[in-house]
C-alpha cells in the first residue's frame, strides 16, 4: 500500500482512496490514479475546466462556466461509462464538494470571513486507476481509452507501480509546529451558552460546533497521509492532491453512496452494528432504544 501511494503521489494530481481498515466488507478495495485527463474546480459561480491531451501535461487549455453542479453533471454523462465488473470503482470523476457550496445551492446567510481561498467544487476525471482488492491481494490495472489508447495507459500504470522506490519501511514523523486554534477557550464556551439557548428555545435541536485547528507543516502531503492512515486507520479514507492544496481524510462513516435508485448511508452516530445472530440483534437493538444519546442522534 504505501509503495503504491508513495509512486501515484509522484504523478500530477494524485489520488487515493483507501480502505485502510476492514470492517465487515467496508475494507475490501483500495483505488489508486493519477495524471487527470481532465480537471474541474472552482468557486462563487466561477468555475474551470482543464483538459489534459498528455499524462504528464498539467497545465492544458480552460473553459469557465458559472453553474458549477450544472456542469458537473453534464461532465459525469459525457465520460459516463457502463461496467459489469466485480470491482466497484473502475475510473472516473474523484473530488469533493466543499461546505460553503451549499451557499451555490440555496440561499443561505454568508456570516464568515473566506481565509484559505479554496475551491468549493474540485474534480479530476481519470481514465487509467489501480485497483487493490485487500481480500485477494490481487492489483487490477483498469483503462477506460477516453486520454489515450487503453494499452498505452496500461503501460503507463505497470511502468509506474514497477518503479524503484525508495521509500522507507515506517513513514518519517511529520514535521510540525505548535496548533494554533481560531476560536480561544472563552469564546467557545459562549458559544456552547448560546446554542444552549437556541435548544431550549426550540430554534435548533443539534448543533455541530466546529472550530479549525491549524498548524504549520514541513514534508510532502504523501508523508502526513501515511502517517495518519497507519495511526487511525479507517474503511473511508482517502488522499487527493491537486498540486496547490492536498485533502486527507479519515472517515469510519459513509455519508452517502447511489448506485441506480439506490442509495446508502452508514453513520455511527445513533446506530448499532448488526450482531452475529439473532438474539446479539435483540440485545443491540435495546441497548439503542435504551441510550438518551442515541435516541437524539
Amino acid at each position: 500500500m504505501d509503495a503504491l501511494i508513495e509512486r501515484f503521489s509522484s504523478r500530477c494530481a494524485p489520488f487515493v482512496l483507501d480502505s485502510s481498515l476492514s470492517n465487515d466488507g467496508l475494507g475490501q478495495w483500495s483505488f489508486f490514479g493519477a495524471d487527470p485527463f481532465l480537471v474541474f474546480e472552482g468557486k462563487d459561480g466561477i468555475y474551470t475546466e482543464r483538459r489534459t491531451s498528455q499524462a504528464a501535461d498539467c497545465a492544458p487549455s480552460e473553459v469557465e462556466t458559472s453553474d458549477g453542479l450544472g456542469r458537473l453533471r453534464e461532465l459525469m454523462a459525457e465520460y459516463a461509462i457502463g461496467h459489469a465488473s466485480g470491482i466497484p470503482f473502475v475510473g472516473g470523476a474523484v473530488g469533493f464538494l466543499a461546505y460553503d457550496y451549499g451557499r451555490q445551492i440555496e440561499a443561505l446567510p454568508d456570516l464568515t470571513r473566506d481565509d484559505r481561498e479554496l475551491p468549493d467544487l474540485y474534480f479530476g476525471f481519470y481514465d487509467g486507476i489501480a485497483a487493490l482488492n485487500h481480500a485477494t491481494g490481487e492489483l487490477s490495472l483498469i483503462a477506460l481509452g477516453i486520454r489515450a489508447d487503453t494499452a498505452v495507459v496500461i503501460e503507463e500504470l505497470q511502468a509506474l507501480i514497477t518503479a524503484d522506490s525508495v521509500l522507507p519501511e515506517q513513514p518519517s514523523a511529520p514535521q510540525r509546529g505548535d496548533w494554533e486554534w481560531n476560536m480561544q477557550r472563552p469564546a467557545y464556551l459562549q458559544s456552547v451558552e448560546r446554542v444552549r439557548d437556541y435548544i431550549a428555545s426550540g430554534d435548533v435541536y443539534q448543533v455541530n460546533l466546529s472550530q479549525r485547528a491549524q498548524c504549520r507543516f514541513s514534508g510532502h502531503s504523501t508523508e502526513l497521509y501515511r502517517a495518519l492512515r497507519q495511526g487511525n486507520p479507517a474503511p473511508y479514507s482517502a488522499l487527493i492532491d491537486t498540486g496547490s492544496f492536498s485533502v486527507l481524510s479519515t472517515s469510519p462513516e459513509q455519508f452517502l453512496r447511489k448506485q441506480g435508485r439506490r442509495i446508502e448511508t452508514r453513520p455511527i452516530k445513533g446506530t448499532r452494528p448488526r450482531g452475529a445472530d439473532a438474539a446479539e440483534d435483540v440485545r443491540n437493538a435495546q441497548a439503542l432504544r435504551d441510550s438518551e444519546k442515541d435516541r437524539a442522534e
